[in-house]
């Protein structure tokens, strides 16, 4: 698991590196071309007054990335979600334009000074229309960068994966675990398999919903699933393991998705894709 945190430490670390060269190019061309135009029109302007207003926009850009990974994280863009994830991140778009708008006046307000300007923003409600342009555009590269920059993360994962140990983990099936230790409140637990009712993906991390409440389980879904019993618990959407013993009813819903209803009134999406699979083992 550590070995697995440092890799995983290490290639989010290359992918910050990379937007942050990449952000110093825009900043630099931006700047340098500004420049060129003022000089080609004759226009008398300082020439640190484009370098900081490029340069305080990508850097913004840089230092909010991990937010937007972090809602990438909560509402990923999959087959079965994407009818939510999209206008969801159109709307957090609004709330991240104006951090990034604030923190990069905030920048030249402070910088300006030093070299003897002031900077005013100027008409609030065209310049805010006006940036959220130019900030959209920035934010759907990040997230079309983190789905490009995860997917080749795992193409290089498959590749390095020496053949025999490819065949070993496609061919053998090792026995359920019985308990897990997980967080909560800052303390280790142990949560016992027959306790938890669902697992629930959270980023990094799964959300184990047990009787004793929620516990944190720094896993993915798929290797969760892999530990689990799979004549106790089923997969019931990319984001849910269900434990069958916990499902009072499989409802109907809509477009050919059906709803689980757990004893303890938790409602949970059953998709498609394992819908059959769900009632097979129900009434196994």
């Amino acid at each position: 698991m550590l070995d697995q945190l440092r890799i995983e430490r290490y290639w989010w670390r290359r992918f910050y590196a990379g937007w942050a060269i990449f952000l110093f190019v825009i900043g630099l061309i931006s700047a340098t071309s500004e420049i060129m135009e003022n000089v080609r029109d004759s226009i008398d302007i300082p020439l640190w007054r484009p370098i900081i207003n490029e340069f305080s926009g990508v850097a913004m850009l840089w230092l909010l990335i991990p937010l937007i990974a972090w809602f990438d994280a909560r509402y990923r863009f999959r087959r079965d979600t994407w009818q939510y994830a999209l206008p969801a991140h159109l709307a957090f778009s609004i709330p991240f334009a104006l951090a990034h708008t604030a923190g990069f006046v905030l920048m030249r307000e402070l910088l300006y000074p030093l070299f003897g300007g002031n900077y005013e923003f100027g008409d609030i409600g065209f310049e805010l229309l006006y940036e959220y342009r130019k900030i959209l555009r920035g934010y759907i590269l990040v997230v079309l960068s983190l789905y490009a920059f995860r997917h080749y993360v795992l193409l290089r994962r498959l590749l390095d994966m020496p053949e025999a140990e490819t065949a070993q983990s496609t061919a053998t099936h090792p026995a359920p675990a019985q308990r897990f230790l997980a967080r909560r409140n800052h303390r280790e637990v142990v949560v016992n398999a027959a306790d938890i009712d669902y697992a629930e993906a959270a980023g990094n991390y799964v959300i184990l919903h047990t009787r004793l409440g929620e516990m944190k389980l720094r896993e993915t879904m798929d290797n969760m699933e892999r530990q689990l019993d799979p004549a106790r618990f089923a997969r019931t959407h990319r984001s849910h393991i269900v434990n069958l013993d916990a499902v009072k009813e499989i409802q109907p819903w809509f477009h050919g998705d059906q709803r689980l209803l757990l004893h303890d009134g938790t409602v949970l999406n059953l998709s498609r894709r394992y819908r059959d699979q769900v009632r097979q083992r129900v009434s196994a």
